[in-house]
């Protein structure tokens, strides 16, 4: 896609700024999930419930930015092009188990219950980005910047839990 920005800025001393940019962009995820289900009746008194469901997530992005911010006479103060781009997997599994448990007494129940949380998140991305500054028309100095990041993530929870009524 394709996104443009003009901002006027007006100063408390009445200067006014501008800033014009224009983005191009690309994004697209694939994504595939399961889930599913099972209970069971064992007697009259007791039943386990069991729930799953996972998923993988696979992200690309990309952008390019141009910007330029001028002087109330439209004269350049500074010009930039930034290019992002990142990509990466996101995979979860979730799990949860139930077990109920009836007494002869009326009233009387036991339910214990275990659930699982599990999510691992891979990627990286790059920035690449040139500024020019301007002093009167005239290129004065300029800034480049080009960095990697990785980002490896990985949780787990697991929680159990039990309940009696009477």
């Amino acid at each position: 896609g394709n996104n443009t920005t003009n901002t006027q800025n007006i100063l408390p001393d009445n200067t006014t700024t501008y800033r014009n940019v224009s983005e191009s962009f690309q994004n697209s995820i694939l994504r595939n999930r399961i889930n599913g289900a099972y209970d069971i009746q064992i007697d009259s008194f007791a039943s386990v419930k069991i729930v799953a469901d996972g998923g993988i997530d696979h992200k690309v992005s990309s952008s390019n930015f141009l910007s330029e911010f001028l002087g109330s006479d439209s004269s350049l103060i500074n010009r930039n092009n930034r290019k992002l781009s990142s990509a990466g997997d996101n995979r979860t599994f979730n799990s949860n188990a139930l077990w109920r448990q009836k007494f002869r007494k009326t009233g009387r129940t036991l339910a214990v219950s275990l659930s699982e949380n599990y999510s691992r998140n891979t990627g990286d991305g790059y920035l690449n980005s040139f500024t020019e500054y301007f002093n009167k028309g005239i290129v004065d100095s300029s800034q480049h910047t080009d960095q990697y990041k990785t980002n490896n993530t990985e949780n787990v929870n697991v929680n159990l839990g039990a309940t009696y009524t009477e």
